[in-house]
Formats: structure tokens, C-alpha cells, sequence
């Protein structure tokens, strides 16, 4: 079974195609991701649209930035650099955040080494 077969907002469809999940099997082994980012109002969505297939996922989503002790500022950041440039948070690099616009070096270097620390654990 496809997404497509779901209830799911072109906005939906486009990120998961783009993120190359295109069946339904793939997107209950979502979570086993951990370079996906999934917002709270994506998830939501998704979980609603499983469900009315009879469908839903045994655990929550676990997105690598729930994880991180980042303030609302740092989290949208991280959240704007990683759709733009299509990587995951852990393939991140310093450059990365610094040719953000909106990130300077004091919120490169927090995020840089949150992220570091996470991927160590």
C-alpha cells in the first residue's frame, strides 16, 4: 500500500517522497530514522491518517530534536536549516549552520555542539 492511499496534505506527501518513503510499510518504520525530523503538527497528521486505516504506529515518533535541550529560537532554526539543505541533523556541519541566514556563531557553536553531544551519547 502507498501513501498516496492515505489522507495525508500535499505538503505531507512531497516531504515523505522527498525523504524517498513512498509505501506505507516504510512510514511505520519511520521512527527508526534518526536523521528524520518530523514536526508535531506532521505527525499528528500522519498518525490520523494511519488510524483511519485501522493503522498507528506503536510508539511515538522519536525525532532526534526532541532529544536536544534547544530553547523554541534553536529548534525552528534547526528545523529551517535541515529542509533547506535537505540533510539530516547529525550530518550537520559547522559551515552548515554558519551559511544559514539567521544563525551567527553563538547559535551555530550551541547547536553544533548539542548535536555533538547527542550523536556521542
Amino acid at each position: 500500500m502507498t501513501i498516496e492511499d492515505l489522507s495525508l496534505s500535499n505538503r505531507t506527501l512531497n516531504l515523505l517522497k522527498r525523504k524517498s518513503i513512498n509505501t506505507i510499510h516504510e512510514l511505520l518504520d519511520i521512527r527508526n530514522n534518526e536523521n528524520f525530523l518530523l514536526t508535531p503538527f506532521l505527525e499528528k497528521e500522519i498518525c490520523e491518517a494511519l488510524s483511519l486505516k485501522g493503522l498507528k504506529l506503536n510508539e511515538k515518533i522519536l525525532t532526534p530534536i526532541d532529544m536536544l535541550d534547544l530553547n523554541s529560537r534553536e529548534k525552528n532554526l534547526l528545523i529551517r536549516i535541515t529542509r533547506k539543505i535537505n540533510k539530516g541533523i547529525f550530518d550537520l556541519t559547522m559551515e552548515d549552520l554558519l551559511g544559514y541566514r539567521g544563525c551567527g556563531k553563538k547559535s551555530a557553536n550551541d547547536l553544533f555542539s548539542k548535536i555533538s553531544n547527542l550523536k556521542n551519547k
